[in-house]
C-alpha cells in the first residue's frame, strides 16, 4: 500500500472511524483502524461488537492495499502533523507515516484477524442532517442510562409513510419528536430500538451534513438488527437493542387540568439559581398564580430560594414539583423562545411543548413529559 493524502481529509476520516474504538476492547485488533487504499480512496474504518465507523477521501494511490494500525495512536499522530500532504506506505511490515520533516514507523495488526463487517442494509431513506441531528438531541436526553433495562436506554425509531418519530423514556420523563422524510418507496410500518448512548454522538457530526441517508431493516428477523446512517463520505451501522419498547401513547394524558405559558430562557435560568439549595430530597417547585410561576426550593432548617415569573396562566393555583435536572432537560431541549406546560394533577404527568409566540399554537412536533416528585404538603 502506498499514498499521498491531503492531512485535513485523512485526519476527518480517521476521527470519525474512531468513534466506535472501544477504550477497552475485548480483543486487541478492535483497537485497531482498518485502512483500505482503493479506487482512488483512503477508505478508514473502526468497529467493535455494537458498531461500525467509516469514512472514505480521495488520496493518490500509487499501489492499492489494506493495512491496521492502532486506532489511537493514529488518530494522536494525524492530527499532531502539520497541514499538507501526508504520504502512507506500508512495506517490510512497517507502516511508515510521513508529513513534513514528521516521519513515523508503526506496527501493523494482522488484517486476517480483523472481523469483517456486517451487510448493511438498503437506503431506506432520506431526512435532512441537522433535523434528524435535533430530533435525536431531544429525545437521547430523556433515554434510561441503566444496562439492566436494556430497552429504556435506547431510542424508540417508528417509519411511517413519510413521517420519523423518535421516542425515549427512562420512566420519569418521556420524549416524543416527529419529523418528515423522504423514503425511496413505499414501505410497511417499521419500528426499531436503537442505542441512545451511540446514535446521539454519532448524529452530533453527522447532523452537519444538508442530508443523511437511514437503512431501516425491513425484516429485523432478517435483516441482522442493524441500522445504517449514511453521507456523502461517512456512514455508521449500529447493531439494534433487542425487546419491545413500551406503549408511550398512552402515559400522555388525555385531557389536562391547567397550563402556563412562559419565556422558555427565564425559567432555565431561575431554575438553575433555585436549585442551588434543591437535592432530589427536596425538588424544585413551581407554583403557578394569576400570571406568574413562583420557582421555589429548599427546607427552612438548611437553606431556601424563590423568585417569581411572569407567565401567561389562568389561575388555577396549583404547584408542581420537579428533579431539577430532568426539568432543565427538557427546557432546553425545547430549542424554543417560549414554552407551555400542561398538568393535570401534582402527581400526574406534566407535558412541555415548544411555542414560536406567547399566543402561538403548541408545535406537536416535539412533547416532553416529565412526571413530578410527590413531596408532603
Amino acid at each position: 500500500m502506498e499514498l499521498t493524502i491531503d492531512n485535513k481529509a485523512l485526519t476527518d476520516a480517521v476521527s470519525w472511524a474512531a468513534h466506535s474504538l472501544a477504550a477497552r476492547p475485548s480483543v486487541p485488533v478492535l483497537a485497531g483502524l482498518r485502512l483500505l487504499a482503493d479506487d482512488a480512496q483512503l477508505t478508514v474504518s473502526g468497529l467493535n461488537y455494537q458498531a461500525v465507523t467509516s469514512a472514505s477521501a480521495k488520496a493518490d494511490i500509487a499501489a492499492p492495499g489494506t493495512a491496521v494500525v492502532a486506532g489511537r495512536l493514529l488518530s494522536d499522530i494525524v492530527k499532531a502533523l502539520p497541514d499538507g500532504p501526508v504520504h502512507l506506505t506500508l512495506s517490510d511490515a512497517v507502516l511508515q507515516v510521513v508529513g513534513g520533516p514528521y516521519r513515523y514507523h508503526l506496527q501493523p495488526m494482522s488484517p486476517e484477524d480483523y472481523p469483517t463487517a456486517p451487510d448493511v442494509p438498503q437506503i431506506s431513506g432520506h431526512v435532512p442532517g441537522p433535523l434528524l441531528a435535533t430530533a435525536v438531541g431531544q429525545v437521547a436526553v430523556a433515554a434510561g442510562r441503566d444496562e439492566a433495562l436494556a430497552s429504556l436506554t435506547g431510542i424508540h425509531l417508528e417509519a411511517e409513510g413519510e413521517r420519523l418519530r423518535l421516542v425515549a423514556t427512562d420512566r420519569y420523563r418521556l420524549a416524543v419528536c416527529e419529523i418528515p422524510w423522504r423514503p425511496i418507496a413505499a414501505t410497511p410500518h417499521t419500528s426499531i430500538l436503537v442505542p441512545a448512548k451511540a446514535l446521539a454522538p454519532l448524529m452530533r457530526v453527522l447532523g452537519t451534513s444538508e442530508q443523511v441517508a437511514l437503512a431501516l431493516p425491513r425484516d429485523t428477523a432478517q435483516g441482522q438488527g442493524l441500522l445504517g446512517v449514511h453521507t456523502s463520505d461517512r456512514t455508521a451501522v449500529l447493531r439494534l437493542l433487542d425487546g419491545e419498547f413500551i406503549a408511550y401513547e398512552r402515559i400522555f394524558p388525555a385531557q389536562y387540568a391547567g397550563h402556563a405559558v412562559f419565556q422558555t430562557a427565564a425559567l432555565i435560568d431561575a431554575v438553575k439559581r433555585i436549585a442551588l439549595v434543591a437535592d432530589r430530597s427536596t425538588p424544585v417547585r413551581l407554583v403557578f398564580g394569576d400570571d406568574q410561576i413562583t420557582v421555589q426550593a429548599g427546607a427552612l432548617e438548611v437553606a431556601r430560594a424563590q423568585v417569581t415569573l411572569d407567565a401567561r396562566h389562568p389561575a388555577q393555583g396549583m404547584t408542581l414539583a420537579f428533579n431539577p435536572e430532568f426539568l432543565l432537560d427538557g427546557l432546553a431541549a425545547l430549542g424554543s423562545a417560549y414554552a407551555r406546560v400542561d398538568y393535570t394533577q401534582p402527581a400526574k404527568p406534566a407535558v412541555l411543548t415548544a411555542l414560536t409566540a406567547p399566543d402561538a399554537e403548541k408545535q406537536h412536533g416535539y412533547r416532553y413529559l416529565v412526571i413530578p416528585v410527590r413531596v408532603a404538603a
